[in-house]
């Protein structure tokens, strides 16, 4: 079965990893306003390596250069994927948040959420780490069957897992107002009623 979750795929080494990451070893690393992190093996060799979006809309790449339990982050590029979300007609920012999965064929895929609202993303990256991403716009089509795009409110952030069937990803959405949308297969996205964050 493909690996969706840190938690589900590897809780003993998760755990571990989590310890050390709270002991401070991530405690220099500085990608400047709004870091948005994701531990992932995005090069496939058994150890989390950690994506960190921003508020200049890029993605930063760390390579885990110690072991799945001690990591050892060293930068590899600022600009993963070739990628920037940034919309310069609505905003001089970005707001990228990384959402990297693991499809049924067992391809690392890539979604990022933005400022605008769009969720881009970026199909089998796996083999072109160092490289232009290309983009696709069948997202929805590989999570609900239905061919449509949404914009989301501003500052979108995703994940992507194995929810409600082992067999069918689902999709959870949230954005700055503070909303969650939820798709899954043979649904139409929809939006769902806003949550009431008690003050």
């Amino acid at each position: 079965m493909a690996a969706f979750s840190i938690l589900k795929t590897w809780p003993a080494r998760a755990r571990s990893l989590f310890s050390a990451c709270r002991s401070g070893i991530i405690r220099n690393i500085h990608v400047g306003a709004f870091s948005s992190p994701q531990l992932f093996d995005i090069d496939g060799d058994d150890r989390f390596d950690l994506i960190i979006g921003e508020k200049n809309g890029n993605l930063n790449y760390y390579h885990n250069d110690g072991t799945g339990s001690v990591p050892v982050f060293h930068l590899q590029t600022d600009s993963l994927g070739k990628i920037n979300v940034t919309d310069p007609t609505l905003s001089y920012y970005g707001y990228s948040t990384p959402c990297l999965f693991t499809d049924l064929s067992d391809k690392i895929n890539l979604v990022v959420g933005s400022e605008q609202g769009t969720l881009f993303y970026y199909p089998d990256i796996g083999n072109n780490l160092t490289g232009r991403f290309t983009p696709s716009d069948s997202l929805f089509s590989l999570i609900t069957g239905y061919p449509i795009d949404l914009t989301w409110g501003i500052r979108t952030a995703t994940t992507i897992c194995l929810l409600t069937d082992p067999f069918s990803l689902d999709l959870i959405e949230g954005n700055y107002s503070g909303g969650l949308n939820f798709s899954v297969r043979n649904q139409p996205p929809t939006v769902s009623h806003q949550m009431q964050i008690p003050h």
